[in-house]
């Protein structure tokens, strides 16, 4: 990286930070830490320019300085879709999510504390330009629960938000002026906007699907594991080798997520040829490794600060987006240059005798174990994701110390090496070795790296399908949940269409929307699972596991993939539904798979079906908001079409408050009260009730199913006089006969019926 970037970064730091140290006791201090950084010639003017360029376009209005500094933090979920909330940010606190609520501000105290931990923390940082990257860490660890302004409006982006991303325009404003030296005229800011000065680029991985989960047999959920990680790392390498190339911070990263990413770029000629020789690089290296298997499509637009940040046009700014999508597409149907062709075409079709036991592939080496050198990589390192004290360090070559390391490719045409190491073992390797460090935690050397890697474990070994299955509640099953944001995109391309009021530009609010949401699914998520949250959480009987009996496969930037005992799953699905709800301040909801199987069934096939029941709660209405649960059946519909349909498919709000608390409730309560019910002759009664509600609901028409159930139901009166269970029963029967009446209470008990026989259930029932 540059020096002057470096210091332009440090120039726009004060330029944001200075009002919150000036006449406080910190303020000596604060100047001194910043000039510890500052060194080399300064070019005032052309750094003036760009600092002045940046503030304009982050801000999009005057300031008035006699405004008093905001003292809370809008939560940008009162902007989305006009949501019209009027909650705030909370600064998160151990073992709570921290949901905005409606009272809620950071005092003086607060403030000071938090400016303190950020010197403390810059401090420790040497003043060197290669590590500008982890100043902006810093930032982002103290002063994201700080609001970033000024503004009579309230302020709806943080301070760490606005830092990184004014650090990423003076980036890309400073390269292009300098690539461009005849266009540099200080008085001339209204042209400059107009100028194609920026690339807004987007890359995304194609394959994911079948990469991750065409794997069966023993191991399988380590492999799933791994590949997974593979997946999200595979991306966090791309995204920085072209930063790195190019001599940008990580604040140019928009967005990345569910295998996509978006940069800002500056649109110059190197910046094209770099993506050209970095894309081609990696997947030349892809093609080798992988096949056809897997593919980094990649585009780019050009577009300038004013259609981007200024315009108040929106169509400006959405076709933006809309160009960009189109090129990404047409990039996908096209993907490999002849060169590329030529060399599939004359790879050797190499088979080895046996295929290998987990990915079926017959192209690689086989061991004595019948696994794949690919497959063992992944397995081997599947332990090491456990452990959030080791460093995920990338080196530019292998070490010889037999390490379970996965390879990764290079922008250089070369392989990278993936390996898990703690910070004494880091310390021992030579700098030139090192391509990039991430650490998982809260602190550590390297960047942050975020990801889901709670799994339940079994003598400190990740738990198999096997072990998972027989730890379930009733029935020995395990459950897949897949689950994602609904109308993302739209939120991500015309969610904030109404917010020029706020003072800031769509693209910002869009960013920082993202890292709320990957926030969510790769941090709180876990907090959910593992036990740990202080807050009283759902489950379907009264005697819930603290660390849920789960592996999260996959928790991302708006979806995951769980996989578990089916009790948990569930429990899992319904706390992740009402904290999202809560968290989002109702602006945005999820949509939901549950499906059920055999520890032996395909994992490919659960994870097919299982998103066949995400389409399936999708498209039960424009609302959406929706979860299916266990699987498809064919059923007739009005024209007398066979068709398959998610029967038990429910909008959250119905599954959760119908289903579970009023019919399953009133089951367990019911049977709770009378030994009979828990025998194999009152399971058999509750078996003939629920044959009759489905013969009523196949044909509504024929009241004589209605008849019997009512006549089961006299069957099942107590024979004893007990007024405590006569009550119960009047209550009992009173509630089914009156569902049995409507379509969509019939519906509903069916499911709780189908869940309270789960529950029940044991390996011996047929």
């Amino acid at each position: 990286m540059e020096r002057d970037i470096f210091n332009l970064s440090i120039q726009n730091l004060v330029l944001h930070l200075r009002p919150f140290f000036q006449g406080s006791d910190s303020y000596s201090r604060f100047t001194s830490v910043i000039n510890n950084f500052l060194s080399g010639e300064s070019k005032s003017d052309t750094f003036e320019f760009i600092l002045k360029c940046v503030d304009h376009c982050v801000t999009m209005e005057e300031k008035d300085s006699k405004l008093k500094q905001a003292n809370r933090l809008n939560s940008i979920f009162n902007l989305l879709f006009q949501n019209g909330t009027h909650k705030y940010d909370v600064p998160p606190q151990p073992n709570l999510i921290p949901y905005p609520t409606e009272n809620a501000e950071i005092n003086s105290e607060q403030q000071a504390e938090l400016l303190n931990v950020f010197l403390n923390d810059l401090s420790m940082i040497s003043a060197n330009e290669s590590n500008l990257n982890e100043i902006l860490d810093v930032c982002e660890n103290t002063l994201s629960y700080l609001p970033d302004k000024i503004n009579s409006a309230g302020s709806y982006l943080s301070l760490a938000d606005r830092v990184k991303f004014s650090t990423a325009l003076c980036a890309c404003f400073y390269q292009y002026l300098t690539n461009n030296r005849n266009l540099f005229n200080p008085a001339s800011e209204n042209e400059f906007y107009q100028e194609k000065s920026l690339l807004l680029f987007s890359c995304d991985i194609s394959g994911i699907q079948k990469f991750i989960y065409t794997v069966s047999g023993e191991g399988v959920l380590k492999s799933l594991r791994s590949r997974s990680f593979y997946i999200d790392i595979l991306l966090e390498h791309i995204i920085n080798s072209i930063l790195r190339t190019l001599g940008l911070p990580c604040s140019n990263r928009i967005y990345s997520g569910g295998g996509r990413a978006y940069l800002l770029l500056p649109n110059t000629e190197n910046t094209k040829n770099a993506i050209e020789s970095c894309m081609n690089s990696i997947n030349n290296w892809l093609l080798e490794n992988y096949d056809i298997a897997l593919y980094i499509a990649y585009a780019y637009t050009e577009c300038s600060a004013a259609d981007l940040f200024l315009s108040t046009d929106q169509s400006q700014y959405n076709n933006i987006f809309i160009r960009l999508s189109t090129e990404l597409s047409a990039n996908k149907a096209d993907r490999y240059k002849s060169k590329q062709i030529l060399q599939l075409n004359r790879k050797s079709d190499q088979q080895h005798e046996r295929e290998c036991r987990i990915c079926s592939r017959s192209n690689r080496e086989i061991d004595s174990k019948g696994v794949c050198t690919l497959c063992n990589d992944f397995i081997s390192v599947s332990s090491f994701l456990l452990d959030e004290s080791l460093c995920i360090v990338i080196l530019n070559q292998e070490l010889q110390n037999n390490l379970p390391s996965l390879k990764l490719p290079s922008t250089c045409a070369r392989t990278d090496y993936l390996y898990f190491l703690n910070p004494q073992k880091l310390s021992e390797i030579p700098n030139n070795q090192i391509v990039e460090v991430y650490h998982r935690g809260e602190n550590g050397p390297g960047q942050r790296f975020e990801m889901g890697t709670y799994a339940y474990t079994v003598k400190n070994e990740m738990a198999t399908f096997e072990q998972i299955s027989e730890e379930t509640e009733g029935i020995k099953r395990i459950a897949v949940l897949r689950a994602d944001v609904d109308n993302l995109g739209l939120a991500f391309m015309k969610g904030f269409d109404s917010a020029g009021s706020s003072g800031y530009c769509p693209l910002l609010l869009t960013a920082a929307l993202s890292k709320k949401l990957s926030l969510f699914f790769k941090h709180y998520l876990q907090k959910i699972v593992n036990g740990t949250l202080k807050e009283e959480l759902f489950s379907l009987t009264d005697t819930p596991s603290q660390k849920k009996k789960l592996v999260m496969v996959y928790s991302g930037g708006d979806d995951l993939f769980l996989v578990g005992a089916w009790n948990d799953v569930i429990d899992t699905a319904v706390n992740l539904r009402k904290s999202f709800e809560k968290y989002t301040a109702g602006a945005l909801s999820l949509s939901a798979g549950i499906g059920m199987f055999e520890v032996k069934y395909p994992l490919s096939a659960m994870a097919q079906e299982t998103e066949e029941l995400v389409d399936a709660a999708k498209s039960m209405d424009e609302k959406k908001d929706a979860v299916a649960l266990f699987g498809v059946q064919i059923q007739k519909d009005s024209d007398g079409v066979y068709r398959s349909a998610a029967v038990h498919c429910y909008h959250w709000k119905d599954f959760i408050e119908k289903v579970i608390g009023e019919k399953l409730r009133l089951l367990q309560d019911y049977f709770s009260h009378t030994k009979s019910m828990e025998s194999a002759n009152g399971n058999a009664f509750l078996y003939r009730l629920k044959s009759y509600i489905e013969e009523t609901q196949r044909n509504p028409n024929e009241r004589i199913n209605i008849a019997r159930f009512a006549y089961l139901l006299a069957r099942m009166a107590p024979s004893e006089k007990n007024s405590e269970l006569q009550e119960v029963y009047s209550k009992f029967s009173l509630k089914m006969y009156g569902w049995i009446l409507n379509a969509e209470d019939r519906q509903q008990l069916l499911t709780a019926i189908t869940i309270y026989f789960y529950l029940k259930r044991s390996v011996d029932d047929k």
